[in-house]
Formats: structure tokens, C-alpha cells, sequence
């Protein structure tokens, strides 16, 4: 299965923002640093974790 970083980033900010969160309100919430978050809507990290290790984290957040 190939998993594409930088669509699944896309799809994390949509989210986000259609939840009316803030970048720092999401990281908090998702126990994530908001460095770590913010990499995370760029695409930078997430590679090697997929899908399933970052959906199970946001899943909660996004209704």
C-alpha cells in the first residue's frame, strides 16, 4: 500500500481547520508538540509511522 505523506498532511489541515482549531489547540489536544505537529501538516514527519499510527491519534479530533 503506498501512503503519501504530503496528501494525508493536506487532509490533517483540512481537518483541522474545519474543526475550528487552532495548530496549537490540535497538538495539545492530540498530545502532540506543536513542533511536531506543525511538521506534521507539512508533511515532514509521518513517513514511517503510516497511516494507521496517525489515524488512530486523530480519528478522536476530527469529527
Amino acid at each position: 500500500m503506498y501512503y503519501d505523506v504530503q496528501k494525508s498532511a493536506e487532509r490533517i489541515k483540512k481537518l483541522r481547520i474545519g474543526s475550528n482549531l487552532t495548530q496549537n489547540e490540535a497538538a495539545e489536544q492530540m498530545g502532540f508538540s506543536l513542533s511536531g505537529y506543525r511538521k506534521l501538516e507539512r508533511g515532514q514527519n509521518g513517513g514511517e509511522c503510516g497511516q494507521s499510527c496517525y489515524g488512530s491519534r486523530l480519528l478522536p479530533y476530527f469529527p
